[in-house]
């Protein structure tokens, strides 16, 4: 089936499209990612909608520093699908129609070939990294328990985590293990040196993964003097205890912890920015490197003297487009191709369901026709029989399906033989 071509959904007559339409770092500004950054109750309000309003059937949506991206299915074809969800998308979140300029889309083949790529670490900033399995699993539970994911997407998702699995166990991806944490870090020791970071103290602002990466990170390096901030005390100590911390703040002490610190990683899930210049003390020299997206520091603080502010997009990204290994290609492969295969095997079950209720049905109108002509043991033993026949002629036309499309590997038949039955 060619990438553009149009899925019958099994079941139905309609047809379908599965499609990802997003922006993501390699296409578009931090500025625009971040106007686009969804949170998970957002997320659910907007799949609801789509939903509702029929543009979609179902959806997961990603968002992340790097990326915010939705893979649907929709009744719409492809054509009429990208103009629709992007128009709907920069509605939902206020933004002028010119932001669609740095919109991806990607349907059928190459949007599954996308998400898998994307979760084995082939898509990301830092080729690799992690924390993206954790992402994509957050966005599908998100979908799922939300009721706003299709089984056709959960499949599909739960095959690309398969495939990622595979990879990272065979070591096909250059910077296994790596993350956006580990990378800031790289990034300052490479200008600043090992003395500089080892000599310094360091407040980790955030308790989340991103935040424990980079206390790991900076373990691993060999720093010793790591304090934390979070804003509820309960979440501070509990991290602090976990990583061995022994200084922390919480609640009003940011300031207080900013003070004291030479370097600052700021990771939180602050949808607005919680260092400003007032948050600085006059003449506070000191580097910051703010991970969050949206963006947890007000850009103005740079212009203060002896503020060095790095973001997420300084970490930049190596094109890796020619550098996916041929095992990880492999892989890949043998996952659409499994995906694909489970698509067509669904339809070739509703065939087999449509086969069986047709046929039942006609042998019960034949049967009708002699009703109060027979005893009543003559009716049940044609009854029983007409059951033994429906599945019998039933399995034997799905086997001869079955057979011709995997010969010619070729899912028409099957749509050929629904169409038959379901067309009045």
């Amino acid at each position: 089936m060619h990438h553009s071509e149009q899925r019958l959904l099994p079941g139905t007559k309609q047809h379908t499209t599965i499609a990802v339409l997003g922006v993501d770092h390699t296409i578009a500004p931090i500025a625009v990612r971040e106007a686009l950054a969804f949170v998970p109750a957002d997320a659910v309000d907007f799949l609801r909608r789509a939903k509702e309003s029929g543009l979609i059937q179902g959806g997961v949506l990603l968002s992340t520093c790097n990326r915010m991206e939705i893979t649907v299915e929709s009744k719409l074809p492809a054509a009429e699908l990208r103009p629709q969800l992007t128009r709907y998308l920069l509605e939902y979140k206020r933004l002028p129609q010119t932001q669609k300029k740095y919109f991806l889309f990607h349907d059928e083949d190459r949007a599954y070939e996308h998400l898998f790529r994307l979760v084995a670490g082939y898509e990301s900033m830092v080729q690799g990294e992690t924390q993206i399995v954790g992402q994509v699993k957050e966005a599908l539970n998100v979908a799922r328990t939300s009721g706003n994911v299709t089984n056709t997407l959960l499949r599909l998702y739960e095959k690309s985590l398969e495939v990622a699995k595979q990879i990272r166990a065979g070591h096909y991806v250059g910077a296994v293990n790596k993350s956006a944490g580990a990378a800031a870090v790289d990034l300052l020791l490479e200008k600043d040196g090992a003395r500089s970071l080892l000599e310094a103290r360091h407040l980790i602002v955030g308790a989340g993964l991103m935040a424990a990466t980079l206390v790991e990170a900076l373990k691993q390096l060999g720093a010793r003097d790591l304090t934390l901030y979070n804003r509820t005390r309960s979440r501070a100590t509990d991290f602090a205890t976990k990583y061995g911390m022994s200084t922390y703040y919480s609640e009003d002490e940011l300031r207080t912890g900013i003070d004291a610190a030479a370097y600052i990683w700021v990771a939180t899930s602050a949808s607005t920015p919680i260092i400003t210049p007032s948050t600085l003390s006059e003449q506070k020299e000191v580097t910051i490197f703010d991970l969050g997206l949206p963006r947890n520091v007000d850009e103005s603080v740079s212009d203060r003297d002896g503020v060095r502010l790095f973001c997420i997009d300084d970490l930049g990204r190596e094109s890796v487009q020619d550098r996916v290994p041929e095992e990880a290609l492999d892989c890949i492969s043998r996952g659409m191709d499994e995906f694909r295969n489970w698509l067509e095997g669904l339809g070739i079950r509703d065939v087999y369901s449509i086969i069986r209720s047709e046929t039942e049905e006609l042998l019960m109108r034949e049967l009708q026709k002699v009703e109060g002509t027979v005893d009543e043991a003559t009716a049940k033993a044609l009854t029983d029989y007409s059951h033994q026949l429906t599945k019998r002629v039933s399995s034997d036309m799905i086997s001869r399906l079955r057979k011709l499309s995997e010969a010619t590997n070729d899912p028409i038949y099957a749509h050929v033989v629904r169409e038959l039955y379901t067309t009045a």
